[in-house]
């Protein structure tokens, strides 16, 4: 829950218009350097500790652990964002309004593709039922979705993301 959670966070600053800046630490999973703010007396401490490469490049190649589930997740989104046109940091955006538990972006490329982006904010599952003509395909996992009507219903786990392309007609 705590790398959803995380991960959550992230994928709105990577939904959004722009160029997301995306600190190191964050990206490697770093946990916050209490004896560095100790040993320096200064609260910025906290996201500066000092990484030492080898026992770095231990911890990503151990399977399971924090750091390499961290980095697996940037890197599929960020494979996902550069690979998308309607991602580009001038394509439109348009945030929606579907609730206070879920963060709801569509993003679009001036060719007219389009990516809706539903992030969810609770630590809890959220059935959410989005308009849309045609099919629908996550971006992040392949999963696809047929529509009921002119509905999409889908299914999100505690702090889940959705990139989501409507299917070609």
């Amino acid at each position: 829950m705590q790398v959803a959670r995380f991960m959550a966070a992230h994928a709105v600053i990577l939904a959004l218009q722009g160029i997301p800046a995306i600190y190191v630490h964050s990206l490697l999973g770093s946990r916050n350097d209490h004896q560095g703010v100790a040993e320096t007396g200064r609260y910025r401490s906290i996201n500066r500790a000092k990484l030492q490469r080898a026992s770095l490049e231990a911890e990503l190649d151990r399977p399971g652990s924090l750091r390499g589930e961290v980095l697996a997740a940037f890197e599929r989104l960020l494979a996902v964002r550069r690979a998308t046109p309607a991602f580009h940091p001038t394509a439109a955006q348009q945030v929606l309004d579907l609730g206070p538990e879920l963060f709801a972006v569509r993003r679009r490329a001036e060719n007219g593709s389009s990516v809706l982006c539903l992030i969810s904010v609770v630590n809890r599952p959220l059935k959410i039922a989005v308009p849309m003509a045609r099919g629908a395909r996550d971006l992040l996992s392949g999963e696809g979705w047929q529509p009921r009507g002119f509905m999409v219903m889908l299914d999100l786990p505690p702090y889940g993301v959705l990139w989501l392309k409507e299917e070609d007609a």
